[in-house]
């Protein structure tokens, strides 16, 4: 035999908590410029664990419903959070944010972040929208996402970061976030079937084999977009209109 296969499964980084926890200013580590992004109803800011972590933890240890279609359980702990949070920064395609009731410094309506981003593709992902059940109805989603639109597809002569493709992906059974985010413009593309693994106990798309390798729930995703041309022949004005109502 002239081959052989040495591969071995790479191991994870250890999850650290990052020295600049406790240092100002807290290194965002994002592959885009970013800025805190805001309009008269809520302010769009990057999540800084020293300052929100907290808040954010026990926000989502009251209301656990939030967690529902998100691939990943509910956080067991403060610092299981923070490990979360520290995960995140390390990677520089996501940034998490808070949403902020605009006026206020700790008046916490939701979360948000930019994912999957990448300059060399010219493309980032809107993901983890979650606004917690006190302020849903009250068009914080729609002003958060709408901001966070804007910034993405706007040409940086706008202010914006002018990029191709901005998308949005969820589990196909969560139809709110589909029609949240059809409502904001975004076209459905495709639906990727098997797109990803659950975390043991969520639910899954559809019975797995007995014998699956991965022996975890499975989830179909839903893929939509908005494109640089979609922005310019409408889509822009269709935000600008939804953020002018209030």
């Amino acid at each position: 035999m002239f081959y052989h296969n040495q591969y071995s499964c790479p191991q994870p980084n250890p999850i650290r908590h990052s020295p600049d926890y406790t240092m100002l200013p807290y290194d965002v580590n994002f592959c885009f410029p970013i800025r805190a992004l805001e309009d008269d109803t809520v302010v769009v800011t990057p999540l800084i664990p020293t300052v929100h972590a907290k808040i954010v933890f026990e926000l989502i240890l009251e209301y656990p419903c939030v967690m529902r279609y998100m691939s990943i359980h509910s956080f067991p702990s403060l610092s299981a959070f923070e490990a979360h949070c520290e995960s995140a920064r390390a990677n520089p395609e996501t940034c998490l944010f808070i949403i902020l009731k605009q006026g206020t410094q700790d008046k916490i309506l939701g979360i948000i972040s930019f994912c999957r981003a990448s300059p060399a593709l010219s493309t980032i992902e809107i993901g983890s929208v979650i606004v917690f059940p006190p302020y849903q109805g009250t068009h914080v989603s729609t002003h958060a996402i709408g901001l966070m639109m804007q910034y993405a597809l706007d040409l940086p002569s706008s202010g914006g970061l002018g990029v191709r493709r901005l998308q949005w992906q969820c589990y196909t059974i969560n139809i709110a976030s589909i029609k949240v985010a059809q409502r904001m413009g975004f076209r459905e593309e495709a639906i990727i079937r098997w797109h990803r693994p659950q975390a043991i106990g969520k639910e899954s798309c559809a019975p797995f084999r007995a014998d699956d390798s991965l022996g975890v729930p499975g989830r179909h995703s839903a893929y939509l977009s908005v494109c640089w041309d979609d922005w310019e022949q409408g889509v822009r004005d269709r935000v600008a209109a939804l953020l002018s109502r209030g």
